[in-house]
Formats: structure tokens, C-alpha cells, sequence
């Protein structure tokens, strides 16, 4: 009896891996399906996905999933013109629903968070300044709660090194171009560690967008860089947190002796011309070459 009861718990089991493995394996298609930009075939996947998730934190799972595409698809429809910013801020707001069923389902999923910073912030964005600055603190402490979760989580350190750069500093609000640029190499490093680790399969090259964008806002000389390098290094020292880090990442690398805005260029030149060579460039690539052009034609 004992025998039989054994081999009754020991299928059970691996009927659960199995079933954990497939789903795993639809995780994956769901992924790879997002980074073809094949948006609608990604919902529908995560459809059909919802009905053998067996447990909240699957559910987890797919509600991000959701909601990290719908806000491409959103992005996607506003820069093709086929929707207002009044309509996409509507939409974003559903991403941040979306977004919400995984905090719901998992509140430990660093995801969940970031991706409803992601959706709020651009739902900020699509209404105006005037209302990106009233929401600015929830975005950011909502990217604070996915750092805090996941410090290896990429996307969080991008979102803020826009964020630090966009917004004004002193009593306004807590713009401040160094942690915009700290943020962003480190956004950049991370995103590099990604790719080796074969995590992601592509260049993410709107990283390097914003760190050029957000070096030419600082625009401190060669001599600059150098003597404040020393100070940043110390702060990244004596860091007592990981965001505190992350605010002075810069000082944990080595900076080439050149100025802000030369290396800007540097960057944005190579962008430019890795996207012009790419044989069949992705939608998403294309935005991201028409984005580093514009910034090109500004400055110069």
C-alpha cells in the first residue's frame, strides 16, 4: 500500500513539472514573440496561457507580460499618429491595471512594479508636464519598489535616468543631471551583462540614446568630469543602499577623458550608424534611428 501511495506522489509531481515546464516553454514563445514587436499574437498567446496557469504566481507572470506589450503596442500606435495622447493616456492606464493583476497576484515580482511605473509615467507623459510632475513621485517610488525587489532588474535604472534627466530640480520636483547620467551607464552596463548572458537577443538601442541625451544635458567640460570623478567614486563608496549606488554608479567606472557632449556624440554617431547597417531593422529599431537623428540634427 505504501509502494502504491509512492508511486501515486512521485507522479504527481512530475505531472506538476511537466505542466510548470510547458509553461515555462510558453513564457519563452510569449517573449521571443514581444521582441518580433508581434504584439497581438503576444495577448493572444497570454490568453490561451491564462487557462492552464495554475498558480498566482503564473498568473503573475503573463499579467507583466501584458502589460510590457501593451505598452509597446500603445507606443507603437501614438508614433504611427492612429491615436491622440488623450486616447493613449487612457490605454496606458490600462497597462498600469494590467500591470496591477501581477502585484495582485505576486506582490515579491519585481516586474509587476516596474511595469506599472512604466505605463503611469508615460500616462504622465501623454497628459501633459503639468501632470507628469504630479505623478513623478508614484512613477518613481513605484521603480524604487522593483530595484528594492530585484536590484538586477534592468528596466527600473532606464525609467529613472530619464526621469532624473526630464524633470526640474530644486524644490519642483527631483530632477538632477548627474543621477540621470550615473543611472544611465549603469542602465547601459546591465543591459550589456543581459546580452552576454544571452537574457536578451537583441541591442536595446534607445539605452544609448538616452545616455547621450542625458550627458549632453549635463554638459560638464573634460576637466569637470575629472575633478568631479573622484567625489562620485567616494559617494559610491560609502553608499549605504543599492539606489544610493545606483545614483553614483558613475564613479564605480572608468570615464573617457574627453567632455560630456563629445562623448554624446561619439554615441549617438555609433547608434546612427549600427542601425543604418542592420539588413532588416525591427519597427522599434527604426524609431530608434528616427529619435537619434533628430537629436544629431539639435546639435549640430
Amino acid at each position: 500500500m505504501k509502494t502504491i501511495r509512492t508511486i501515486l506522489v512521485i507522479g504527481a509531481l512530475l505531472l506538476v513539472s511537466v505542466s510548470a515546464s510547458a509553461f515555462d516553454e510558453m513564457l519563452e514563445e510569449i517573449d521571443d514573440l514581444h521582441a518580433d514587436e508581434r504584439y497581438e499574437l503576444v495577448f493572444s498567446r497570454i490568453d490561451a496561457a491564462e487557462a492552464s496557469a495554475r498558480t498566482n504566481a503564473q498568473r503573475a507572470q503573463l499579467a507583466w507580460r501584458r502589460a510590457r506589450s501593451h505598452l509597446a503596442g500603445v507606443d507603437r500606435k501614438l508614433a504611427a499618429e492612429e491615436i491622440d495622447d488623450s486616447e493613449a493616456a487612457d490605454l496606458f492606464a490600462e497597462g498600469e491595471e494590467m500591470a496591477q493583476v501581477a502585484i495582485d497576484n505576486d506582490p515579491n515580482l519585481a516586474e509587476g512594479w516596474f511595469w506599472k511605473a512604466a505605463n503611469k509615467g508615460r500616462r504622465g507623459q501623454a497628459r501633459g508636464v503639468l501632470n507628469s510632475l504630479f505623478m513623478a513621485s508614484d512613477v518613481r517610488d513605484l521603480a524604487f519598489e522593483a530595484i528594492a525587489l530585484d536590484e538586477d532588474l534592468t528596466e527600473p535604472y532606464f525609467l529613472l535616468g530619464v526621469m532624473y534627466r526630464e524633470l526640474p530640480g530644486g524644490i519642483i520636483s527631483f530632477g538632477d543631471d548627474q543621477k540621470a547620467v550615473s543611472l544611465a551607464r549603469l542602465a547601459v552596463d546591465r543591459h550589456e551583462e543581459d546580452r552576454s548572458r544571452e537574457d536578451v537577443d537583441r541591442v536595446y538601442y534607445n539605452y544609448y540614446i538616452e545616455l547621450a541625451h542625458n550627458l549632453w544635458e549635463r554638459n560638464w567640460s573634460e576637466r569637470r568630469r575629472g575633478n568631479r570623478h573622484s567625489n562620485i567614486r567616494s559617494d559610491y563608496r560609502s553608499a549605504d543602499s543599492n539606489l544610493d549606488r545606483a545614483f553614483n554608479y558613475e564613479g564605480s567606472v572608468r570615464i573617457p577623458n574627453q567632455s560630456d557632449r563629445e562623448e554624446a556624440m561619439e554615441l549617438l554617431e555609433w547608434v546612427i550608424d549600427e542601425i543604418e547597417s542592420l539588413p532588416r531593422p525591427t519597427q522599434g529599431e527604426l524609431d530608434d534611428l528616427a529619435d537619434g537623428r533628430e537629436l544629431w540634427d539639435d546639435w549640430n
